[in-house]
């Protein structure tokens, strides 16, 4: 029994950070204070027909963000995007720290979709993944 709960406690650890160890992260642009990357082995089509995928944000400063229990370093969020219409919403975000510790999540308050605007760095991931 032991060695069961021990196999269910790693394989539940191991699939919080399935989206971290991402095999194929993707540079899409760079800012001055952050970069952005998206997880093209995230890419799926989700049961509601739209594409999901994962992108993660890296702060050269780590900051503290709403929703953080600690400066965060990488935020991690899954995506859904509507290829036919041109728009977006966030389904959730993790925060890890720049120690690779767990800092918080967040999650929209509302899931509304949103148009992607053009030159924007959604329009960048809207061009890799659609």
């Amino acid at each position: 029994m032991k060695l069961l709960r021990r196999l269910l406690i790693c394989s539940v650890a191991l699939a919080a950070n399935s989206h971290a160890d991402a095999a194929q992260w993707v540079h899409l642009t760079s800012e001055r204070d952050l970069s952005y990357e998206v997880d093209m082995d995230s890419v799926k089509s989700g049961p509601d027909g739209y594409l999901e995928y994962v992108a993660k944000t890296l702060w050269k400063v780590p900051a503290m963000l709403s929703g953080a229990t600690k400066p965060v370093a990488v935020s991690i969020t899954r995506y859904q995007i509507d290829c036919d219409h041109k728009a977006w919403r966030a389904i959730d975000t993790n925060y890890v720290t720049a120690e690779g510790e767990p800092a918080g999540k967040a999650q929209p308050k509302d899931a509304a979709w949103t148009p992607i605007g053009p030159g924007t760095v959604v329009d960048l991931m809207f061009r890799k993944v659609c």
